[in-house]
């Protein structure tokens, strides 16, 4: 995929490109360019992805992941495990299917 970034539709669709196009990004105060690669659907706001190596040459630093998706086996620990991580102050929020959306915010 090389320097290359995926977009989901709908952000596709807002911004009007297409596969092929280049786009501008910006991160703190580094900017650079890379070539939508692929488009894909996503019903839940608006994406970019990015392979690691790509956002390492794009901005000039290691990723630092901010978000975590996982797939649990036991559904009934769910909302334990929200309450669990929302007690650290470092998780802003925890959002699931089966759970009603919570904020680690007052």
């Amino acid at each position: 995929m090389g320097n290359q970034l995926i977009v989901n539709e709908k952000l596709a669709d807002v911004m009007g490109w297409k596969v092929g196009d280049s786009v501008s990004a910006v991160y703190d105060d580094k900017q650079g360019s890379m070539t939508i690669g692929a488009i894909t659907e996503n019903y839940t706001l608006n994406y970019i992805y990015l392979l690691p190596e790509s956002y390492e040459s794009l901005f000039g630093q290691a990723v630092d992941y901010n978000t975590v998706l996982m797939n649990m086996n036991d559904s009934t620990q769910e909302s334990r495990l929200a309450t669990d991580l929302l007690e650290n102050e470092n998780i802003l929020g925890v959002i699931s299917p089966k759970l009603t959306p919570c904020s680690g915010q007052a």
